[in-house]
């Protein structure tokens, strides 16, 4: 929401069970249906489904509603995902794409983050997520060794909840 202060922002929500209703309200749009329709179909519509069924709220964001069925999201493969990120970034409209993908390191994760410019993940200081933290990146520098992709080298790493004099992990 802050980015769409100043330039043209869209956020794209591939979480499986994402949802944009409780931060964005707007136009009531068909939304990521829409999208996953136009790739399955293989119909050459990609484009014009983007730019009909996007929403844009009463700050200035634009973003897809989410599927109505959680399984039609799924249902979209790295290649699917390849194919809608091109199609947004080929449409030259939006000036920043935030992409939300949750924690998984599925193929569809991957394609997502290997295509990006950046890679935000949010933690906190306890004991469990630093333990996960550590997991999750020597499973991407595995995925990067095995694909020949760049991840880790694109991440940074914010930390929520954080207490003042509280000294960050090491990694």
């Amino acid at each position: 929401k802050a980015f769409s202060r100043v330039e043209k922002v869209l956020y794209l929500n591939l979480e499986d069970l994402g949802s944009c209703k409780l931060s964005f309200a707007g136009e009531d749009k068909p939304g990521l249906d829409e999208l996953v329709y136009a790739i399955k179909s293989r119909r050459n519509t990609l484009e014009l489904k983007i730019e009909s069924s996007v929403s844009r709220d009463g700050r200035g964001t634009y973003y897809f509603k989410e599927c109505a069925n959680p399984m039609d999201l799924r249902s979209l493969s790295a290649e699917d995902v390849k194919e809608l990120l091109r199609a947004i970034a080929g449409s030259r409209v939006y000036d920043k794409v935030i992409i939300d993908l949750g924690n998984g390191l599925q193929d569809k994760e991957i394609m997502a983050m290997s295509m990006a410019n950046r890679v935000i993940m949010i933690t906190d200081q306890s004991e469990i997520s630093s333990l996960k933290l550590e997991r999750y990146l020597k499973f991407a520098q595995t995925i990067e060794e095995t694909r020949k992709i760049d991840i880790i080298s694109k991440m940074q790493i914010y930390f929520n909840r954080i207490l003042k004099g509280t000294q960050l992990p090491e990694h």
